[in-house]
C-alpha cells in the first residue's frame, strides 16, 4: 500500500521540480511532447507534466480505495 502512495508522491515532487527547474532557469516551462490525430492536436506538455498528472491520478485512485475500504469495515462493525 505504501508503494502506491510513496510512487505517486515522487511523481508529483519530481514533476513539480522538473517544472520549477525549467521555470528558473530559462523564465518558462518547455512543452516538448506534441500528439496530433488528422486534425485534432492536443496540447502541448514535457515529462514532467506527464508525471504530475500520473501522480495526481494515483493519489485520487488511492484515496478512493481507502474510503472504500472505510465503508466497508463500518458497515462490517455493524
Amino acid at each position: 500500500h505504501q508503494k502506491w502512495i510513496t510512487s505517486a508522491l515522487a511523481l508529483v515532487f519530481g514533476g513539480a521540480v522538473g517544472n520549477l527547474t525549467d521555470r528558473i532557469l530559462t523564465g518558462r516551462v518547455t512543452d516538448f511532447v506534441v500528439w496530433r490525430y488528422r486534425a485534432h492536436e492536443w496540447p502541448a506538455f514535457n515529462i514532467a507534466d506527464a508525471a504530475l498528472v500520473a501522480g495526481v491520478l494515483i493519489l485520487l485512485f488511492d484515496i478512493g480505495r481507502e474510503q472504500k475500504a472505510e465503508r466497508q469495515r463500518q458497515k462490517n462493525a455493524e
